[in-house]
């Protein structure tokens, strides 16, 4: 369970696209998305001045190229939500957000995927991160976005030792 905390309402999200909203941190209200969303994780949520922002995942049920998809549900109350964004790369999962506070979005996800919001479009950025390192949170503080994460490795190598991983 992730809270942020906005100008006033706190929100507080789960998986299952249950999206509970709050004035006082008390009584809370559920306010998740109408239709489809069965399959919807909400992995993360900030606040970024002017508007909520989720990132998570959803499964895409198109027998063209079903799989996992990463997606980004914005609302400027905590109240009605929009999926502002989905990716089209199979297999996609979005797990953390951060914002600059000016405009800028980053959200990144499983196998290194990372996406940029800028003046309001959504695009896939490349951060040089080897396939080797996992991207596990991002933050936005003092002027950068700082990636971090950790070396990966498929075997149980009793010889890793879990490097930490900072990418600005």
């Amino acid at each position: 369970v992730v809270v942020a905390v906005g100008d006033s309402p706190t929100n507080e999200v789960g998986s299952f696209a249950r999206i509970l909203r709050s004035t006082d941190g008390s009584t809370w209200t559920n306010h998740s998305p109408s239709g489809s969303v069965l399959n919807l994780y909400c992995k993360d949520i900030i606040w970024d001045g002017s508007e909520f922002l989720i990132a998570g995942h959803d499964y895409d049920s198109d027998p063209s190229s079903p799989g996992w998809e990463g997606v980004v549900y914005t609302s400027p109350d905590g109240q009605t939500w929009t999926r502002s964004y989905e990716t089209d790369l199979a297999d996609s999962r979005f797990d953390r957000i951060a914002s600059n506070g000016s405009g800028i979005v980053v959200v990144i996800g499983q196998d290194g995927i990372v996406a940029r919001r800028s003046e309001g479009s959504w695009s896939i950025v490349e951060p040089g991160v080897p396939a080797t390192q996992r991207i596990r949170d991002i933050a936005y503080g003092n002027g950068s976005f700082v990636l971090v994460g950790h070396n990966y490795s498929d075997s149980l190598d009793p010889a890793y030792n879990g490097n930490v991983v900072i990418k600005r």
